[in-house]
This record gives C-alpha cells, sequence and structure tokens, in this order.
C-alpha cells in the first residue's frame, strides 16, 4: 500500500512539473520547488527509519494530505495563468538578462553604505546580547531576543541584499566588501541557532544564480546544501567547547533535523493529536500584526505540538502542508490555494521584469520566495512575518536604487 501512494505522489509531482513547464518556462516554478524536495527526503527517511526502526511505521495520510494539498496549491497558480495567459519566462530574454544586468559601481557603493551601518549596529546589539548572557550561544534567551525586534528585521534586510550580491555578484568593484557583507549576515544567522535560515539564504541565491543561467546545476553544488551544514556543526563545536567527542551529537542531532518535518508530521498523525485547533493559524502574521494594532497580544505561530519520533528525538515541525493540515484541518485546502495564487503572482512579477531589463532586485524577491518552499520539507515558512515583510524591504531597496 504505502508503497503504491509513492508510486502515485512520484506520477502527480512529474506531471504537475511537465505542467508547469509547458506553461510557465521553467521548471522553477513555486510548486515544483515545494514538492520535489519534499518527496526525496520522505523517500530517504522512510527508507532510513524502516531500517533502523522495526516499529515505525509512516502514517499513511501523509502522502494524500501532501498531494492534494500540491493539487490546490498549483490550482492557485494555474488561476494565475489564466488570469495574465500570455505571461511566462521568455528563454532569450532570460538568457539576456543573465548576461546584461551587472549593478553599477554607483549602486553598488549605495548598497554598501546602506549595509554597513547596518552591520555595525546589529553588532554591537548582538554584543551586548551575548554580554548580557554570559556569552552563551546556546542560551535559548539569547536566541529568542536575536530572533525578534530590531534585530530580526535588520537581518532579514542583510539576507535579502546578501541573496542579491551572490545572484548579481560584482567582480569588478568592491568584490570583498560584497563578500564580508555576505558572510557576516551568515554568522548573523548561525548565531541565531536556526539552521533553516542558514539554508534559505544559500539556496535562495543558488536558485536565483540557476534560474537566469549564470550558474549551470553540476555535482558539485550538492555542496550548496552540505555548507549550511558544516557551518551549523562548526557553531555547535563552539558552543559545547570544541571536542572531537561533539561530533556524534553533533551527527545525530542533524539526522534528527533532516527526519523532524515529515516523521514529525507522521507521528502527530500516529499519535492522535489534535487536528484543526486553529484555523487562522495560516496567516497568524496578518492577525498578529492587527492584534498589535489594537493592543492584544500576538499569537505564537511556532507549534507547541511536540511528538516523539522513533529516534528519540522531539519535534515541532510538521512540513508546509503538514503545519497547515495540523492546524487547519480541511481548511488547508482554501490555504493552499491562496498561498498558490501568492507564489505564482511573484513568477508573475518575475517574467515582466524580464521585460524590463532593469529590474534585479525583482528577481531576488522571487529567489527569496523560493528558498522559502524549498524549506517546506521541513515546515510552513508562510507563517512568519518575514514572508510579508519582504516583500516590503525588496521594493524598498527597488525604489532606493
Amino acid at each position: 500500500m504505502i508503497f503504491s501512494l509513492f508510486l502515485s505522489f512520484f506520477i502527480v509531482i512529474i506531471a504537475i512539473t511537465y505542467l508547469d513547464w509547458k506553461l510557465w518556462g521553467t521548471i522553477y516554478t513555486p510548486v515544483v520547488v515545494l514538492s520535489w524536495p519534499f518527496l526525496i527526503l520522505l523517500i530517504i527517511d522512510f527508507f532510513y527509519i524502516e531500517t533502523n526502526y522495526k516499529n515505525f511505521k509512516l502514517n499513511e495520510l501523509v502522502i494524500p494530505i501532501w498531494a492534494i494539498g500540491i493539487l490546490f496549491f498549483w490550482f492557485g497558480g494555474l488561476l494565475v495563468k489564466l488570469i495574465f495567459k500570455n505571461i511566462k519566462v521568455n528563454r532569450i530574454r532570460l538568457q539576456r538578462f543573465g548576461q546584461v544586468i551587472i549593478i553599477s559601481k554607483t549602486n553598488l557603493f549605495r548598497l554598501i553604505l546602506l549595509s554597513y551601518p547596518l552591520i555595525i549596529l546589529v553588532v554591537f546589539k548582538v554584543y551586548f546580547l551575548l554580554s548580557k548572557y554570559y556569552f552563551n550561544l546556546a542560551d535559548e534567551d539569547f536566541q529568542k531576543n536575536l530572533g525578534s525586534g530590531f534585530i530580526a528585521h535588520s537581518i532579514l534586510l542583510l539576507t535579502i541584499i546578501s541573496i542579491f550580491l551572490i545572484i548579481f555578484f560584482n567582480k569588478k568593484h568592491y568584490k570583498i566588501l560584497q563578500i564580508l557583507i555576505v558572510v557576516i549576515t551568515l554568522i548573523l544567522s548561525i548565531l541565531y541557532g536556526v539552521k533553516s535560515w542558514i539554508i534559505i539564504p544559500i539556496i535562495s541565491a543558488f536558485f536565483g544564480r540557476l534560474l537566469l543561467q549564470k550558474t549551470k546545476f553540476g555535482y558539485k553544488h550538492i555542496l550548496v546544501v552540505v555548507f549550511p551544514f558544516l557551518m551549523f556543526w562548526l557553531i555547535y563545536q563552539i558552543s559545547l567547547g570544541m571536542n572531537v567527542a561533539n561530533n556524534d551529537f553533533i551527527f545525530r542531532h542533524m539526522v534528527n533535523y533532516l527526519l523532524a518535518g515529515p516523521i514529525g508530521f507522521s507521528e502527530h498523525l500516529n499519535q492522535l493529536y489534535p487536528i484543526g485547533s486553529n484555523p487562522q493559524y495560516a496567516f497568524s502574521p496578518l492577525i498578529n500584526i492587527f492584534r498589535f494594532i489594537i493592543g492584544e497580544t500576538s499569537q505564537d505561530v511556532i507549534s507547541s505540538y511536540f511528538v516523539n519520533i522513533p529516534t528519540g528525538f522531539d519535534s515541532n515541525v510538521k512540513t508546509f502542508f503538514g503545519s497547515l493540515y495540523v492546524y487547519g484541518g480541511y481548511t488547508y485546502l482554501l490555504a493552499s490555494f491562496l498561498f498558490g495564487l501568492i507564489f505564482y503572482s511573484y513568477l508573475v512579477i518575475f517574467c515582466y521584469s524580464l521585460k524590463k531589463y532593469n529590474t534585479p532586485i525583482i528577481t531576488t524577491l522571487y529567489a527569496f520566495m523560493l528558498g522559502l518552499l524549498f524549506m517546506g520539507w521541513f515546515d510552513c515558512y508562510t507563517v512568519l512575518l518575514s514572508f510579508y515583510e519582504a516583500p516590503f524591504l525588496v521594493f524598498f531597496l527597488h525604489f532606493l536604487f
């Protein structure tokens, strides 16, 4: 039964990938970037757990819930396509866009003038926070403070700038200054302690370069995924005292990270945890903004449903459609459709930007959104404020330069 579900799911994803390629002229569409990483990781996770834990049973609802969610997400994109029938990625324009767009020395200098004062302010605030928590990088209160307020908004802006700089790296001017912005931003993300925010900027920039054909995919690019884990290994080693004995703990933690989403969702269903407890969860940032305006306490978007997976690890993430289903029940279908509308609208905006040859920052926005979707195998990042904040930051940069 489980293998027939996997086969059916594989066929659905293959069909949608082919249709999107025909409709949009590219394979780098929202549904493709969302579905393939989940399918690949689910297969790996399934065989790993099946091989090492005999009592494990993948809940058979995981695949249908994802398959139906993908279809509704794609239907949202199909509606966008019906509205903008003639819009698609023009390969000739795409190739020319990637070749002719070079950030001028003046605009690059302006971007540097914006970035470095911001970096200095953030570093100063981070240092102050670290001193408050006795320079303990693993302190939960330190990481919580790092992920909110001025620091969090600044790091998001620096993340977008870093993605932009990697995609449109200017080899002639200010090379070291560009590289330093990217490196410092990644270090700040590492300090936050959430692996996803190390992976997202790197994978977003990678998608941006693939999309513009600035980079051709090869086996060496597996390092794009491996690199964030190496960086996180380093920060774990530093926080644990740089000892070879820590490697076993770090390796197990990394394995649990890869299992947390798909297997965490499966175990939520297996252990009969609540379903549909908060249908508003999908749009928590919008609700929290309204609550802030009227002076009410915001609702927490971090899941309180911790389940124990077979490795003994406690997980509270449920993948993209898993989180929408866990909190929304069958309303996750509506949320999936609406998110499909939103993400494919960014694809339309990107397609229009190709006609202008002068809006590279819009490419960064689309690449960032693809990065959020790529992490759908882990959790749903549309419930974070950054999903709504990023477009405003991008358009601010667009009009500024």
